[in-house]
């Protein structure tokens, strides 16, 4: 997938394996959010990830702590879910 502009990238974990940012693709008019790592399947993925790493998208944000929790509950309760535990 071919993109125009990549924003307000925040770290998805403290072992910043792995960002979240806005990008605007060729495809679509408005921002989507984009989850992007090194170890993406798609190209554009791991290139995107490179260039925030790199500083080519801005300062990278660390992710507010009370978000990450909300997460691992998330993640808690769909675990619960799917594997009936």
């Amino acid at each position: 997938m071919k993109y125009i502009k990549v924003t307000d990238p925040v770290w998805n974990d403290k072992d910043k394996g792995s960002i979240t940012c806005m990008v605007t693709f060729e495809q679509w008019i408005d921002p989507q959010p984009f989850h992007a790592w090194i170890g993406d399947p798609e190209p554009c993925g791991r290139l995107i990830y490179l260039e925030c790493v790199f500083g080519l998208h801005g300062e990278i944000k660390e992710k507010p702590p009370t978000e990450i929790k909300g997460i691992k509950k998330w993640l808690s309760g769909l675990k619960k879910v799917v594997l009936g535990k």
